[in-house]
């Protein structure tokens, strides 16, 4: 089975795009490998809640009062959906706002390669607009979300931002930074070990111009999925 990712590539702390259109090939070693992979058991957060809910065989643990991260902010709120749409995940019935710079700290004990989701949906609030808010969202070294806003979708699906990220052993931080008289929001965040040798460090791409190319030192960028594409495999939803 085949997979195609396509990714941005984050490589300075200023937003540096570069479009990739990447192909992974999947040889029987990488097919044990990834049959064998067990998705670790943290982080998941669902933010705003005191309550934990399993999604997709991950526990997401709520984040008021939890010892499984750490959170700083001078200013925040944890808003509830009084109302929740009966086809949305448990997930998407809470939220924290922050009015000024927040951040969550996670303990990462292994150096490499990891997942780093975040999710939005901007359900109705009596006293927010949850889609007015304006926002960035960085980690040290890359800037992943820039003047981001969610916008309200008829569909009422989630926002999910995905991103692959190599972490050196030690404290990792996610910023959530408002812009000026704005607000950010967050419904929950993921951030654990990818599969090992899921990016190769040198792959072939064709530009624009339809030459051949490639990209190397590509396991010491930060990539942003865009699409995932399950090629020649059963339909699957799960996001591991």
């Amino acid at each position: 089975m085949n997979n195609w990712f396509r990714w941005r590539c984050y490589t300075t702390q200023h937003l540096h795009f570069i479009l990739l259109l990447l192909l992974i090939y999947y040889s029987s070693s990488n097919l044990i490998l990834d049959s064998a992979y067990t998705l670790p058991s943290k982080y998941f957060i669902n933010c705003g809640s005191g309550s934990n809910h399993t999604v997709d065989h991950r526990n997401f643990v709520g984040d008021v009062n939890s010892t499984s991260s750490s959170f700083s902010g001078r200013t925040s709120n944890d808003v509830k959906d009084d109302n929740p749409e009966n086809c949305t995940s448990p997930l998407y019935h809470t939220t924290i706002i922050f009015r000024h710079e927040a951040s969550y700290d996670f303990r990462i004990s292994e150096n490499s390669t990891y997942v780093v989701r975040f999710h939005f949906y901007p359900f109705l609030t009596p006293t927010t607009n949850l889609t007015d808010a304006l926002f960035n969202v960085w980690v040290t070294g890359y800037s992943l979300l820039s003047n981001f806003r969610v916008q309200n979708s008829r569909s009422n699906s989630p926002v999910i931002k995905e991103f692959a990220i190599p972490i050196e052993v030690g404290n990792f931080t996610i910023y959530f930074t408002p812009q000026k008289s704005s607000f950010a929001f967050v419904n929950a965040i993921e951030a654990f070990l990818a599969l090992e040798n899921i990016i190769s460090d040198d792959l072939n791409h064709v530009t624009p111009a339809g030459s051949a190319d490639n990209y190397k030192d590509l396991d010491s960028k930060a990539l942003h999925i865009i699409h995932r594409i399950n090629v020649g495999g059963r339909p699957d939803n799960h996001t591991e």
